[in-house]
């Protein structure tokens, strides 16, 4: 948008120079006549093949307001709505301007860029099915062209490698673990969901009380020691992409756990008692990052490797999702992805998709 004024100003300086080209046409064409007559043949001519042209570039930029993506979109409008503006104008000022001046002979000059029109309207009249041939081969290789086009780019590559930026990036990225985060969120089935809700308002029902004192974490689904099993696959899955950097999640909770219990299994009683025991601080260090208050969702934290060559976003969220459904065996309403990745993702997913429709409706 902020190529508006500057593309609205040489629009009106184009109109405003067809016109002038124009007037001076028809000076020459019949001298002597007065400025009124000037003016009005050259409104007269020259509107016509200026509004095709008005009307020709309000359909291309019109284009962009079924792209999806606001700013596009109103920048669509903005030039839409400017154009015509600026062809009303241009029409009305411009000739109201020149009647206040009076016509002069024009001067003898050379006409360089008028010997390069005509060779070209010449060629094209002698070779016409040459150069119709020659453009369709070039839309078919334009074709073909498309089928290499993707939407992946690394944030890395936007500087030179001798830049302190393209260096710093570099050792985040390697040393530290990864970049651009990445959240993989795994919730409970929804039968066990369902389930849970029909325990406790039977319980409520009852006028029992809520079990574990109301602390809804210890009967969430993956507060157990053999789900922890499930949540280590997950973990070491993720770990072993060559994508991915530090990943952090609830299993890394229970390896630590394990190495304060002499790396015996743990179990869902010692978790109870050491949620219940440690302090809020050690809480928010050990499980609010990783899973939820009622125990029924996992969260997976991941660095992603913005330096690694050929990285495609895309196809690493859909490795993912498939991975986790097919080969784990989850349900696909149980995984969610979420994070940076995802949103830089879907911006040049969305720019991508907007891109091709606006020039299909421009053609």
């Amino acid at each position: 948008s902020s190529n508006f004024i500057s593309l609205l100003l040489i629009f009106t300086l184009s109109f405003c120079v067809h016109q002038i080209v124009r007037y001076r046409e028809c000076v020459r064409e019949n001298p002597g006549a007065d400025q009124r007559t000037y003016v009005a043949e050259m409104v007269r001519t020259i509107s016509v093949p200026c509004a095709y042209m008005v009307f020709t570039t309000i359909v291309a930029f019109g284009s962009l307001v079924i792209s999806d993506i606001r700013p596009i979109i109103d920048f669509g409008w903005m030039m839409a709505v400017g154009l015509l503006i600026s062809f009303l104008i241009a029409f009305t000022l411009f000739p109201a301007a020149l009647m206040f001046l009076k016509p002069e002979p024009l001067k003898k000059e050379q006409d360089f860029t008028g010997r390069i029109t005509l060779f070209l309207a010449q060629l094209i009249k002698k070779r016409s099915k040459i150069i119709l041939a020659g453009f369709f081969a070039l839309f078919l290789l334009s074709l073909r062209g498309t089928s290499f086009l993707y939407v992946q780019n690394r944030f890395i590559d936007y500087y030179k490698q001798d830049t302190d930026i393209y260096q710093g990036m570099e050792v985040i990225d390697r040393k530290l673990g990864g970049t651009t985060p990445l959240d993989i969120i795994i919730n409970a089935p929804e039968s066990f969901i369902q389930f849970q809700k029909e325990e406790r308002a039977f319980m409520e029902e009852e006028g029992w009380g809520l079990p574990d004192d109301g602390c809804p974490i210890l009967e969430g689904y993956w507060f157990c020691e053999t789900l922890i099993k499930d949540a280590a696959k997950i973990h070491n899955y993720l770990d072993s992409l060559p994508e991915t950097g530090k990943v952090l999640s609830f299993y890394t909770t229970a390896q630590i756990l394990q190495k304060l219990k002499d790396a015996k299994p743990i179990d869902r009683f010692y978790l109870g008692v050491l949620y219940n025991k440690v302090p809020q601080e050690v809480k928010d260090f050990l499980f609010t990052p990783y899973i939820s208050n009622d125990g029924n969702q996992l969260r997976f934290s991941i660095r992603i490797y913005e330096s690694v060559e050929g990285l495609d976003r895309q196809a690493l969220l859909d490795k993912i999702q498939t991975h986790l459904t097919t080969e784990l065996g989850l349900e696909s309403n149980q995984v969610e992805m979420t994070g940076m990745v995802v949103l830089y993702n879907n911006v040049l997913q969305t720019l991508f998709r907007s891109q091709i429709v606006t020039v299909w409706v421009v053609f």
